[in-house]
């Protein structure tokens, strides 16, 4: 049996309800350390007690074994489909599959498919996969319902379930609030995009230079000290130049890549894992499906268009830990200033595509201390230095016509405005929710904050009481 977290529990009642609905694609989103993979599991063992069959499918190493792991740890028997593994028991009804290995053979019966990562399901090997299962409930997982080429996940889920909130996991201790350093931001001018990121030969070329990996390297070494560190490269070039910068300085790091033999690759996150060594940098390994929770510090050193992909990165150093003392996040890639502060509430959508135009502006919510690098939250002191920040300048508004006593009568004749109809909608299903979960009415104003970055207005909520 296992133990959920409340809003895990609350996750699968709503999933139910979808279902319910008559929703058969169902995208759960729930932040990097919400704990995916448990609620997988969970949802897993209700299928198998009904005597049904499940599948889920996953398209790393990592992923395969974690999703294995878990359910081992409560007792679950499964197969795995993955080529040279040795736990293949086709007879088992419930399978964790490769996205690789399941598209070049029979698909396993399966009256509930679970997709891990489920960002990815719009690509054609996903799609040629659920062609397989019709009739089946497919709930798809990710912290990030978007994708780097702007395509949206409508096309692949009819509904979107919003487990919690990144802000609200920080808040209730199950992430930690990281402290955020740029202290340079590389210039981009002339890096072309493919994809809808950008190149990666282009970005090799503005990464590489002496004075960017020297800073990398000496920010590293003046702001984090000590404490486990992922590095996150442009390519594997650009990883080994680091790695070797790393090394010249007399720090332990080593270098990890896709064609890493998988042996060495677990020996040196072993190693990682243990201490022994410092710095790891990395291509495409770090960035899903690999939990290090007293990893103290992520560098940013391959700038992205994605914001999916830089949350993951960052979210790599959220976990809190025991004797973890700092969560650094080191952003050489101006990610941070582009896509904002990364535990801020977000709001998500199927029909939406991932904004990829230009990098916009810092938001208002963020500022950057000129002494040390340090971003943070608005305040008149850098919280790291103690620099003193100068007064933001004050629009100065000139006068207009005289002062005039308001007519009350008037005032409430005058037609309101009625209500933005998605808020309505979005705060009716809320409160259905807490209904059929018997919470206060407070939980439903605060489950619409997280969604929504506010609280919903007295005319929202009036709509909704009023149906």
């Amino acid at each position: 049996m296992i133990e959920l977290r409340p809003y895990q529990s609350s996750a699968i009642e709503r999933i139910r309800g979808a279902v319910a609905c008559g929703h058969r694609q169902i995208l759960l989103v729930a932040p990097t350390g919400a704990g995916k993979t448990s609620i997988a599991a969970a949802m897993v063992d209700r299928v198998l007690e009904r005597g049904r069959r499940a599948l889920f499918v996953a398209h790393r190493k990592e992923l395969i074994d974690q999703a294995s792991a878990r359910l081992d740890s409560i007792g679950v028997d499964h197969g795995v489909i993955m080529a040279g593994h040795r736990r293949h028991r086709p007879a088992e009804p419930m399978q964790v599959a490769s996205v690789q290995t399941l598209v070049r053979r029979e698909a396993p019966d399966a009256d509930v498919v679970i997709i891990d990562e489920a960002h990815r399901a719009a690509a054609k090997s996903y799609r040629q996969i659920l062609q397989n299962y019709p009739d089946a409930i497919v709930i798809g997982l990710t912290a990030t319902p978007y994708r780097a080429d702007g395509a949206p996940l409508g096309g692949v889920f009819s509904t979107l379930v919003e487990a919690v909130g990144v802000d609200q996991l920080v808040r209730d201790g199950w992430l930690v609030e990281p402290t955020i350093f740029a202290p340079t931001s590389p210039d981009l001018d002339g890096v072309r995009v493919d994809r809808g990121d950008y190149r990666t030969s282009d970005l090799d070329r503005v990464m590489s230079s002496g004075q960017v990996i020297g800073d990398i390297v000496d920010h590293w070494r003046r702001v984090v000290v000590r404490g486990r560190t992922a590095v996150f490269a442009v390519s594997v070039a650009h990883s080994l130049r680091l790695t070797e910068a790393f090394l010249g300085a007399d720090i332990a790091a080593e270098h990890v890549d896709g064609k890493t033999p998988r042996a060495e690759r677990e020996a040196i996150l072993a190693r990682l894992a243990s201490g022994e060594t410092q710095v790891l940098c990395n291509v495409g390994i770090l960035t899903e499906g690999w939990d290090l929770p007293d990893l103290e510090a992520v560098v940013l050193a391959r700038p992205t268009r994605s914001e999916g992909l830089y949350r993951q990165m960052v979210g790599r150093v959220l976990r809190p830990a025991a004797r973890k003392q700092q969560a650094i996040v080191m952003d050489h890639a101006g990610a941070t200033l582009s896509f904002g502060w990364p535990t801020a509430p977000q709001t998500f959508s199927l029909t939406a595509s991932e904004g990829r135009g230009k990098r916009r502006a810092p938001p208002a919510s963020i500022r950057q201390c000129p002494k040390c690098y340090a971003i943070a939250k608005p305040a008149p002191v850098c919280a790291w230095c103690g620099h003193h920040f100068a007064p933001r300048p004050v629009d100065v508004f000139e006068a207009a016509g005289e002062l005039g006593k308001l007519d009350r009568d008037q005032l409430e004749a005058k037609p309101k405005k009625p209500p933005a109809p998605h808020l309505v909608a979005s705060f009716g299903e809320i409160d259905m929710q807490r209904e059929a979960s018997g919470y206060k009415p407070g939980w439903a104003l605060f489950r619409f904050k997280t969604r929504w970055g506010f609280f919903p207005s007295k005319a929202v909520i009036q709509a909704v009481r009023d149906r």
